[in-house]
């Protein structure tokens, strides 16, 4: 598997977010992906994510991932859920590395 592009990880990032029912998570008119060095604050399509609501899906994917972590040695369904909240988690870490790094 390659590396994803910016476009793809702010994309992952959106689902993830909306998915997720983040209140503030709010429609734009604009279109596109970028980021606010200003505000902290990352447009993906048409939707703004503030920096506190990346923090706040980090922590809960972290926090999930905690739970199941002791539980998914024992059973594969455990372990899958496992994975995919690891997955999200390591996405959005990702991300956060790639926007202050530029």
């Amino acid at each position: 598997m390659g590396k994803m592009d910016y476009n793809e990880k702010e994309n992952l990032i959106r689902s993830l977010a909306t998915s997720m029912g983040m209140p503030d998570v709010k429609t734009t008119k604009y279109s596109g992906s970028r980021y606010d060095p200003a505000t902290g604050t990352l447009y993906c399509e048409h939707f703004a994510l503030p920096h506190s609501s990346l923090e706040r899906i980090k922590d809960w994917y972290r926090h999930q991932m905690e739970q199941y972590r002791n539980l998914s040695a024992r059973d594969s369904e455990m372990m899958e859920q496992y994975m995919r909240y690891a997955v999200a988690y390591n996405a959005i870490c990702l991300l956060k590395d790639d926007i202050e790094n530029k």
